[in-house]
């Protein structure tokens, strides 16, 4: 049942939404980075990270097994349908009242937003170290493409 997931009491859940007919260099941006931001958690029952799609369990294993996932992907074809065409895909910060804390919605060819937006986060998802290190430079030199993101590269392109 998609409300027993998505409004578990969790403290905090990192929910990716998306569909099989949305960006692939999209969905597999983030896939990296939650995998990433998984692996970091320093204390399991703190975060909870999970993905909801309407894609066939065939092709959301091979995600899974491709990207070598540790988290959950769910699918939900009758909640993810009327997304499809609007938002999708989205990644949520959700508190254990089910208010979203942070919403994102990544754009092809513009992968540079999301480091924002997971820097900015990072420090509300309790990892055991950084994520992205950007040393001196804003979140705006970081949209503006005026600093060099090569060491971001495997996870955002």
């Amino acid at each position: 049942d998609f409300d027993r997931i998505l409004f578990a009491k969790e403290p905090r859940q990192l929910v990716l939404v998306f569909s099989q007919e949305n960006c692939m260099t999209c969905i597999i941006s983030q896939l990296r980075i939650l995998a990433k931001i998984q692996e970091l958690v320093a204390d399991k029952k703190s975060l909870r990270v999970v993905g909801i799609t309407d894609g066939p369990q065939a092709w959301t294993n091979r995600l899974i097994r491709t990207f070598t996932l540790r988290f959950p992907i769910y699918t939900d074809v009758n909640f993810t349908t009327s997304l499809r065409n609007h938002v999708l895909p989205l990644v949520t910060l959700i508190d254990k009242k089910q208010s979203i804390l942070a919403a994102h919605r990544p754009i092809s060819g513009k992968e540079n937003f999301s480091l924002v937006f997971y820097g900015i986060i990072q420090d509300k998802l309790d990892l055991s170290s950084s994520i992205f290190d950007f040393k001196d430079n804003k979140p705006s030199d970081i949209v503006t493409q005026r600093v060099t993101l090569d060491e971001y590269a495997h996870l955002i392109y």
